[in-house]
């Protein structure tokens, strides 16, 4: 999955695709809200919806639900398109269970420290999660639940994720401390030696890119599902 600088980003880059009726607030709040179920202890299943196709997010009638699908398709596609590169880098001896469970949390946040940068409107998007919208109430009845996502989500947006932002982000949503040493997997040296790879800049600046080629990619010629308003 993708972490959420990313989910904004890319549903950025293809709003000129989606219907004009649709409400940009509302599927820019839709796409960062199935990672809540981390703050929420909510299942995988409620709040991200397979299979997911490109024909169901331009169908649907609700725009928070339309980019509730986006998020997922947008997991989809990295995991296929993107994030294999990176595991084919590693040494064996990096499969410490550590290791396994905390790197892909850190390349996600490195992810978004190379793409913050293809934004410029970050005001306007802090802004929208000032708004809670019905539609989350649904899913997440728990005001307190749902406030503490929308302010974390606005702190990590203000800056370019920096070791520091990332620790706070993640403390927050799941009480994950980065600067803990966890069985010689020293999670702020590999966010650092992420942020500074040539190469892997180089990957997801491509893969964001090429993200509209991708959507049309045999991976998206799933069976339709019903996206219920």
């Amino acid at each position: 999955m993708a972490s959420p600088i990313m989910h904004v980003v890319l549903a950025l880059k293809i709003l000129f695709l989606l219907p004009s009726a649709l409400d940009k607030k509302e599927f820019i709040i839709g796409t960062s809200f199935p990672d809540i179920r981390y703050l929420a202890h909510l299942s995988r299943e409620e709040t991200h919806i397979e299979p997911v196709s490109w024909s169901d997010i331009t169908t649907c009638s609700s725009s928070f639900k339309a980019g509730m699908l986006f998020h997922n398709l947008v997991d989809i596609l990295r995991i296929i398109h993107f994030e294999p590169h990176f595991y084919q880098r590693q040494k064996p001896w990096m499969y410490s269970t550590s290791h396994i469970r905390l790197f892909p949390l850190v390349m996600k946040m490195a992810e978004d420290h190379a793409l913050y940068d293809t934004v410029h409107e970050w005001n306007e998007i802090i802004g929208y999660f000032d708004t809670i919208l019905e539609e989350e109430k649904a899913l997440c009845p728990d005001l307190d639940i749902l406030q503490k996502w929308h302010r974390l989500l606005q702190n990590y947006f203000r800056e370019r994720p920096s070791a520091e932002s990332v620790d706070q982000f993640l403390r927050g949503v799941g009480g994950i401390n980065l600067y803990t040493d966890r069985a010689n997997f020293n999670s702020i040296h590999v966010f650092e030696n992420l942020v500074s790879d040539i190469q892997f800049i180089e990957k997801i600046q491509e893969f964001y890119e090429l993200f509209e080629t991708l959507l049309s990619s045999e991976l998206l010629e799933t069976p339709p599902i019903t996206c219920v308003v």
